[in-house]
């Protein structure tokens, strides 16, 4: 397998500013055919296929990090100081004790990589959290006028439906404006049975996932420059290809249909790959017009779900928002709650669990017949 070795152009911040560390980051090109691949290539189904190559993709970025590792490798102390900076950036709100704590993650996790690979990829980190931290402050600025019309239009909507159904109450908020707008999740909300589709079928899930799933999402920036970033950068088709794969939930086709017919703007907002979301709209008829929303080689925005559902809602005056979700990763949305005409969610999800607590207004779905039947009694 051939290796390319990149210099990373994004900044070096001033902590880590030494012109005798030059980042880099290896990328992977495609893997050679995987040994199962090759004595039995007519058995395999093209799925099975598709899951041999993820399994020696995996086992190749592995590899390709164990092997920049040197025996004794610590970090440089500007690594120190950088890692402490991005950890700081990482869990802004909190105390100094969990910032140092993310600080001993993020070396504990690099600890063995050379000096270089470690600054590259804690820049590239930063970076990314970096473009969240921006793009937050710049939703939160660009409050104004229209901001307060669409809070203005829910208050009147609900002060004229106290005690009535949710229906009335969708309806009337609904009819304040001139129409709808959808946005969606696609893990696990279009998508069923993610838990095992997504360790299958996408790079390097398996091995950042459990990180992720004992420390917590606030590490994707970490996760995405050690793992997925050079993988998206050489091996997009992997991801396209998980996509195409990924069995999607009843009544999908059919809802995108209606949608477009009725002309119903209609954004996917996924943690997910872009690549990956593009090769499961391949599998619809009517996925032209819809936009998506996702992580790719360079951003991973789309992890802050309530700032990018606020931001739609407050650019769109004329359009009442409605938010599909299932799981954890959705509940950041309710941060909008004062910007939703209303929410779907997955029946018996901890999306639905949540939006209980908080006393949102929702509709429970089991697939996306559900949906599209509700949005049509309501757009009547």
């Amino acid at each position: 397998m051939e290796n390319q070795t990149v210099v990373l152009d994004t900044g070096l911040p001033k902590l880590i500013q030494d012109t005798t560390l030059t980042p880099t980051i290896t990328k992977i090109n495609a893997p050679a055919p995987s040994p199962i691949d090759s004595v039995v290539p007519n058995k395999l189904t093209p799925i099975e296929r598709h899951e041999s190559d993820i399994r020696f993709l995996n086992s190749s970025l592995q590899a390709m990090i164990d092997a920049d590792k040197q025996p004794k490798t610590s970090f440089h102390p500007k690594n120190i100081a950088a890692s402490r900076e991005l950890g700081t950036k990482i869990q802004p709100n909190s105390g100094p004790e969990i910032h140092e704590q993310r600080a001993e993650l993020i070396q504990r996790l690099l600890t063995g990589l050379n000096s270089e690979s470690q600054a590259g990829i804690i820049r590239e980190s930063i970076r990314l959290t970096d473009e969240i931290i921006r793009n937050r402050a710049r939703v939160e600025n660009s409050r104004g006028a229209d901001a307060d019309e669409v809070r203005r239009k829910y208050r009147e909507a609900d002060s004229e439906t106290t005690g009535l159904s949710i229906d009335e109450k969708v309806k009337t908020r609904l009819g304040k404006f001139f129409g709808p707008r959808i946005i969606s999740d696609f893990d696990g909300t279009m998508s069923e049975d993610p838990e095992n589709y997504l360790f299958r079928l996408i790079p390097a899930n398996e091995l950042a996932d459990p990180i992720m799933t004992e420390h917590g999402r606030d590490i994707l920036p970490l996760m995405h420059s050690l793992y997925w970033q050079p993988l998206l950068q050489e091996n997009a088709d992997h991801f396209y290809a998980a996509g195409q794969y990924t069995p999607l939930r009843k009544g999908v086709n059919e809802f995108m249909e209606f949608a477009d017919k009725n002309r119903i703007p209609l954004t996917i907002l996924s943690t997910g790959f872009v690549p990956f979301l593009r090769g499961a709209m391949s599998q619809l008829t009517a996925s032209e017009g819809i936009d998506l929303i996702g992580v790719t080689d360079n951003s991973v925005w789309s992890s802050d779900k309530g700032t990018i559902v606020r931001d739609f809602a407050q650019s769109d005056k004329n359009r009442a928002v409605f938010f599909l979700g299932d799981g954890s990763t959705d509940v950041p949305a309710l941060e909008a709650k004062d910007m939703i005409a209303c929410y779907f969610a997955l029946a018996g999800s901890s999306f639905e669990r949540q939006l209980q607590k908080e006393g949102a207004l929702y509709y429970p779905y089991q697939d996306f017949n559900d949906i599209q039947s509700t949005f049509q009694g309501l757009t009547k």
